[in-house]
């Protein structure tokens, strides 16, 4: 039972940070199409000529940092979403 919970906990933890990363992504996005200066514009990745341009780097430059965490949260997601499930079954 007490294995159930842990499970349940980290299922949750996992969900709430991937739809972290999901909203991340998307601000990133929402800012980028409404620019309203001028293309091309110059940045630390190289020249950005539209949003989806600036989109991809704005997430790049920062994916060395959540890079690994994003990886493993999707791992524990899956493990915990399958140790769920199996626990479900397991009681009927």
């Amino acid at each position: 039972m007490k294995d159930n919970k842990v499970w349940k906990g980290v299922f949750i933890l996992t969900s709430v940070l991937l739809v972290a990363f999901l909203v991340f992504v998307g601000v990133s996005a929402y800012k980028n199409i409404n620019y309203s200066g001028h293309y091309p514009y110059p940045t630390i990745a190289g020249t950005v000529n539209n949003w989806r341009d600036g989109t991809i780097v704005d997430v790049g430059i920062l994916f060395p940092f959540y890079g690994l965490p994003l990886i493993a949260d999707i791992v524990y997601f899956i493990i915990s979403g399958v140790k769920l499930i199996k626990s479900r079954r397991g009681k009927k």
